[in-house]
């Protein structure tokens, strides 16, 4: 019997398959005594019941021997990531309501018991004696749905992979690489059910705009499974005709604006049955992850100041600068097992009022307002000569340094006789440099200074057209642009605050003071490191937990394959050599933040790293972002972003590109060479074309950008 209520159908489907089922509220929650139902299955009665107690129940699966089944539970990115690389392939898997959320079903081999274990690895769950899992179609606080993904060729529930206690257990002692290798990038693949099933009279138009979002990105075989996935959740259900007419009807019309696509091939996703990359996203957007604004320990207090202390501010820039100022503090105090110090050029880029320059005003004032005034000195950079001279100053071997408009002092880069010039070269030279002295050499000998020792950290700020402006592709493949960790925002500025100068909190303060007064290994008689110009310090080692390498590891193999894999292909390389380093780095600075000075003698955590790569993987695409659209390594390259960036500029919500006409007259070119950029543009698919039709007016075509980190969608209007 079918009735208007898909978890009610669901949970029946569930008792045909043999599993044990139990209702449980939008927080998870069981709504009944539920320990019984580990032991038998509940009746069709029991369930009609609870469904008419509770008709917008959700619905879970009771996972462990009542069931025969085992459910991997990953928790965002960081779990999807560690399940893909440590356990074997299975047949079903469901996009959970949280964002990239997984539950991986294996079953369980008879005869065995295999308890629950939450917090088996660093967001990842085991569910199975003793537990159960949220199934699908039940809604997520979210208002997203549980749901579905199979795989091409296997058959769901009888197709399960087994999962064995020793698996389990090589897993655990990282002993072997994973044999899942599955591309997880498709984020839109599977989450059609972001939006809930429509009513009748809106589902074609519902469908036709979720798979225009899949062309390109999956086989035309492979949307129809997804698309009927959906159909069947709205009431009443989709026919197969008719979810065949539209997802045919969509993919024809991809092929006639683009007939050099090939639409069963999978143009950027990969291999079309590797279903498990919506999971741990495609490295190709650089949408800010919410766990990087959450660090949590000093660094979140040193956010919250700059928060209220300023007119505006973003936290994606605040936590920039709070990562530039705990390293700061540690600078020549700690170090990773490889050497590695906690020195950072941060570079935010916003628009006028969009809050970047909230940290310049910030750190000052916490700063002064501690021990470690004496961090804070030069504010403004004339030459190379004046930052070294700098830090050769007594007292100043550790500086932070906030810079205002970064861009405007990176102009020099194109004037060789400009005396700016040089600077990003002695910055380069002093990131790596950190184990070393630097010394001046002057044609008069008298002129002629060493800096003995020295941790630079920098905090800048820029609008993104003055600080691309000045650069070039060259300054990508010599390794200055590699050494940033930029984090740009395009969003509108917030709402300024009234003015607001509170004090220092006390305990921001003593935070910072503890970090300050941490005490390196040094000469017994070498007296007060700070004032002393013979002596370099010895950093502590702090090393990382088993976890913690287990995470970072496959994060060091991504880049350096990337790296080798980009080499001889402009500036990519150089980028993807740092994000590793980057990752340790800033694994360091969360957990100085997170523990203080006793983090000098404890491990390393899971959570450190996993914030570490969280940061340095989106910095590492802000750049590679910021260098496609900004910087070009010939003319040719040069118009192609003339291109892009007139549609961008222009497009808006209502009209989301050009008319030919309109684009041709935006970028003034000759007609021939205009024509071949937009037919070059359109192959690369950094352009698209889509048909609009205006509530008055006859439909034109339109040249559109996809949206930051998005494939192109070519919906109809």
């Amino acid at each position: 019997m079918t009735t208007n209520n898909p978890c009610l159908n669901a949970a029946l489907e569930y008792l045909d398959q043999g599993l044990s089922v139990i209702p449980v509220g939008t927080d998870k929650r069981p709504l009944i005594a539920w320990k019984q139902f580990q032991k038998r299955q509940a009746s069709e009665d029991e369930v009609y019941q609870w469904f008419e107690r509770w008709p917008d129940a959700n619905i879970a699966i009771v996972t462990g021997s009542i069931s025969g089944i085992i459910v991997v539970d990953g928790d965002g990115e960081i779990g999807a990531r560690w399940i893909c690389d440590n356990l074997p392939r299975t047949s079903l898997y469901v996009a959970t309501g949280r964002e990239n959320g997984c539950h991986c079903y294996y079953r369980l081999p008879q005869g065995l018991i295999i308890q629950s274990a939450n917090g088996f690895r660093p967001k990842v769950d085991v569910k199975a004696e003793g537990g159960y899992v949220v199934a699908p179609p039940s809604l997520h606080q979210t208002g997203r749905r549980y749901t579905w993904v199979y795989r091409d060729g296997l058959n769901g529930w009888d197709d399960l992979s087994e999962l064995n206690p020793n698996e389990i257990r090589d897993a655990v002692a990282m002993t072997r690489p994973g044999n899942l290798n599955l591309d997880l990038s498709r984020v839109a693949a599977a989450r059609m059910s972001d939006r809930l099933p429509a009513e009748e009279g809106g589902r074609n138009q519902t469908l036709t705009s979720m798979v225009g979002k899949l062309v390109g990105r999956v086989s035309l075989e492979e949307a129809l499974v997804l698309a009927r996935g959906w159909g069947a959740q709205c009431r009443p259900p989709m026919g197969d005709r008719e979810i065949r007419t539209t997802v045919e009807s969509v993919f024809k019309t991809h092929i006639r604006n683009h007939p050099l696509d090939d639409p069963n091939s999978v143009i950027s996703g990969g291999p079309v049955d590797d279903l498990f990359e919506p999971f741990i996203g495609s490295g190709k957007t650089a949408t800010v992850p919410v766990e990087i604004l959450q660090p949590g320990g000093l660094m979140q207090s040193i956010m919250d100041y700059i928060e209220i202390s300023s007119a505006a501010s973003i936290p994606l820039f605040n936590v920039g600068a709070a990562a530039a100022l705990v390293g700061a503090l540690v600078g020549q105090r700690v170090m990773t097992e490889s050497g590695l110090r906690t020195n950072l050029y941060v570079i935010a880029l916003g628009y006028s009022g969009s809050g970047k320059n909230a940290p310049i005003s910030g750190l000052p004032q916490i700063i002064r307002n501690s021990n470690a005034a004496i961090l804070e000195s030069v504010t403004e950079l004339s030459s190379a000569a004046a930052v070294l001279k700098a830090l050769a100053s007594k007292g100043h071997h550790r500086m932070l340094i906030s810079l205002d408009e970064i861009g405007m002092l990176l102009r020099g880069l194109k004037n060789p006789m400009d005396p700016r010039a040089e600077i990003p070269r002695i910055l380069t030279k002093l990131f790596s440099g950190t184990d070393r002295s630097e010394r001046k050499v002057y044609a008069d000998e008298k002129l002629n200074f060493t800096v003995p020792w020295h941790h630079l950290s920098i905090y800048g700020a820029s609008t993104p057209e003055e600080f691309w402006g000045s650069l070039s592709e060259s300054d990508g493949t010599n390794g200055f642009l590699a050494r940033l960790l930029i984090l740009e925002n395009k969003d509108p500025a917030p709402m300024p605050k009234s003015d607001n100068n509170p004090d220092v909190p006390a305990d921001l303060t003593d935070a910072i003071n503890a970090l300050w007064a941490i005490d390196p290994g040094k000469d017994p008689n070498a007296g007060d490191l700070e004032v002393a110009d013979d002596i370099r310090p010895v950093p502590i080692r702090v090393r990382f937990s088993q976890e913690a390498a287990g995470i970072l590891d496959p994060i060091r193999l991504k880049y350096h394959t990337l790296k080798n894999d980009a080499r001889g292909s402009g500036c990519h390389a150089s980028i993807y050599a740092r994000v590793h380093e980057h990752a340790l780095k800033l694994a360091l600075i969360h957990h100085m933040s997170e523990h203080g000075a006793a983090g000098t003698s404890k491990q390393i955590g899971a959570t450190s790293a996993a914030w570490a790569i969280a940061f340095a993987e989106f910095a590492c695409q802000k750049t590679l972002d910021g260098i496609r659209d900004n910087i070009a390594g010939s003319e040719w390259h040069a118009n192609e972003q003339r291109v892009v960036r007139a549609i961008k500029a222009r497009a808006t919500e209502d009209r989301p590109g050009l008319s030919v006409r309109e684009l041709a007259r935006a970028v003034c070119l000759p007609e021939y060479k205009f024509n071949e950029l937009i037919k070059g543009l359109i192959s690369k698919g950094m352009v698209f074309t889509r048909t609009f039709k205006p509530k008055r007016g006859f439909e034109t075509t339109l040249y559109c950008v996809p949206a930051d980190g998005q494939e192109e969608s070519h919906e109809t209007h």
